[in-house]
């Protein structure tokens, strides 16, 4: 119980602390991406700027040399007055036209401006800004100005490379995901640490608890044996109808109360980790027959009729062929005790391709779906005033314990026409020592 509410609460913690850190992380990369677009962007601006002042100085645009701006933007770079022009030689995977075009689609454009008359100058300026997607799957950034002063109209053209998404990402945030694993790991021991620290008073709780349930049981079991067997030995004269049931009461009680300090027993034995297993490999259909042949009495004194089913054919199933009887004894007890008279049981097993199932089926007034999730649970009674002092909660909790230690599973589904089936689920081993592993 401690080790699985451990990994829950390790799970919980773990989940949502990655999954913030992870989020938090995701917008770092984000905001590291927009912030190297954007000095990309400025990069080019700057650069469209100082071509721009080039060209308003130059007397003769065909005479600009261009080339030294080319290489620094790994690009092409154009200017032109309307007369003349000079372009720096364009790539392979894009040129000039693929930047006019996209402007005059008016698609991918990132940034635009346009300002009238500035005092001084009798001109004005404009200037756009847009995403080129080139040859070769690649993509580069236009950088587009047009300047106007006394009357002479000037336009100038940049286009450099856009470093991909994934480019970014291995240039600056190639640590990022060592950062990831690393704060992953250290979570881990952290959560460790605090959930241990969280837990121990319960472990320790529960702990003592089960002490001394299994020292009360133990203690408990001594004076009850002297009772019961003073009580079995007592001379009383056939007339006297009182004492013979006053002593039939006792003897009673004190059966019921062997049961139960045989059930806190078991569980605690379980708990502690005492329990020992002889696993072999069994007759599936001698199995079913002895626990039939067990229970087909009691349930005959209740006016039940007890239906077994089996198939020709059954692998060698590998478990404690006791442990199994006693857990399809809890089931078949149950449904004794709470199948109207007159009503049927059936018990059977069926194969998968991987499992054994046994199951046993009654007809009695079935359990709520809310409640199907309890049934488990130690103490847990559908009984809540206890008026039935026959049972204690305690059976099917121990049912599911000897499951458990064959690695299997048990469950509860209705009975089609009402009533209860409860079903063990258990692995087909083709090596007996598989099971061991």
């Amino acid at each position: 119980m401690i080790k699985k509410l451990r990994r829950k609460l390790m799970g919980m913690f773990l989940s949502i602390t990655i999954l913030i850190f992870t989020a938090a992380m995701l917008l770092m990369i984000g905001s590291t991406v927009n912030k190297v677009q954007s000095q990309e962007v400025d990069y080019g601006n700057n650069m469209a700027d100082i071509i721009l002042d080039l060209a308003q100085q130059a007397e003769d645009i065909a005479a600009l040399e261009l080339s030294q701006y080319s290489d620094y933007l790994r690009g092409v770079v154009f200017v032109s007055d309307g007369k003349s022009q000079s372009l720096s030689s364009e790539t392979t995977d894009v040129s000039l036209d693929m930047l006019m075009a996209q402007i005059n689609s008016g698609k991918n454009i990132l940034y635009m401006q346009e300002s009238g008359t500035t005092m001084g100058s009798e001109g004005s300026s404009s200037r756009m800004v847009c995403v080129i997607h080139g040859l070769h799957k690649k993509e580069f950034y236009g950088v587009y100005s047009t300047f106007s002063a006394n009357g002479i109209p000037r336009e100038t053209a940049v286009i450099y490379p856009r470093l991909s998404f994934k480019s970014i990402l291995s240039k600056y945030c190639g640590w990022y995901p060592v950062i990831w694993v690393g704060v992953c790991a250290l979570l881990f021991l952290v959560s460790r640490l605090l959930v241990g620290k969280a837990v121990s008073p319960v472990e320790a709780a529960l702990k003592s608890q089960k002490e001394f349930i299994a020292s009360a049981s133990h203690e408990l079991k001594s004076p009850l044996a002297v009772i019961q067997a003073n009580a079995e030995t007592l001379d009383i004269e056939k007339s006297d109808t009182s004492s013979e049931q006053k002593r039939t009461v006792i003897l009673g009680e004190c059966g019921r109360m062997s049961d139960l300090i045989g059930s806190l027993l078991s569980l605690a034995a379980s708990d502690a980790g005492r329990w020992t297993m002889d696993m072999q490999a069994s007759d599936v259909d001698t199995l079913l027959i002895e626990v039939w042949e067990e229970y087909a009495q009691p349930a005959r004194k209740k006016d039940l009729r007890l239906d077994l089913n089996i198939e020709e054919h059954y692998p060698k199933l590998t478990c404690d062929k006791n442990r199994i009887k006693q857990a399809l004894g809890i089931l078949l007890d149950n449904a004794i005790s709470y199948s109207p008279s007159g009503s049927s049981i059936e018990m059977g097993g069926r194969v998968t391709e991987r499992s054994m199932i046994f199951y046993v089926a009654d007809h009695g007034p079935g359990i709520a779906e809310k409640e199907k999730d309890k049934v488990f649970r130690r103490f847990y009674s559908g009984d809540g005033s206890r008026t039935d002092k026959n049972h204690y909660g305690l059976g099917l909790s121990i049912a599911a314990e000897i499951v458990k230690l064959h690695r299997g599973t048990v469950f509860l589904k209705d009975t089609p026409g009402g009533g209860c089936t409860f079903e063990i689920q258990l692995p087909v081993y083709a090596n007996p020592r598989d099971c061991r592993k």
